[in-house]
């Protein structure tokens, strides 16, 4: 699963215009993004190994209107939506596929975020 991680963490970092992070250090400038696995699931057969996996990506910004968060978005979503990942040693990886985005305020009042929920599939190879 981590191959799976790196191969994601790569291709955010190199299509989108802010840094990813997994965990977000103290004092980072917006904009940024926060990568985090919501749910691993087996959805394996009686005949088939499969399993999903549910991430979150989540954009931050101080923009004082929502238009660097929607393209921030949008960027994301260039980037993964329908990205067939090159297989890993270990895992055969299928399509992400968004499932849900929204965008919201945080109680500060200042900072605006989205939240984009994607699935992929993969099977040990």
């Amino acid at each position: 699963m981590n191959e799976i991680l790196t191969a994601l963490f790569t291709r955010l970092s190199t299509e989108l215009t802010t840094p990813v992070f997994d965990y977000v250090p103290q004092g980072t400038d917006y904009p940024y993004v926060s990568v985090r696995v919501v749910q691993a699931d087996n959805d394996d057969t009686d005949t088939e190994t499969s399993n999903s996996v549910t991430i979150s990506i989540t954009g931050y910004s101080r923009y004082r209107g929502y238009k660097e968060l929607m393209i921030l978005a949008d960027e994301i979503t260039t980037a993964l939506n329908n990205w067939q990942m090159v297989n890993t040693t270990s895992f055969a990886v299928g399509t992400f596929k968004e499932q849900f985005r929204q965008f919201l305020i945080d109680a500060d009042n200042l900072t605006r975020y989205s939240v984009q929920e994607y699935i992929f599939y993969y099977e040990p190879l």
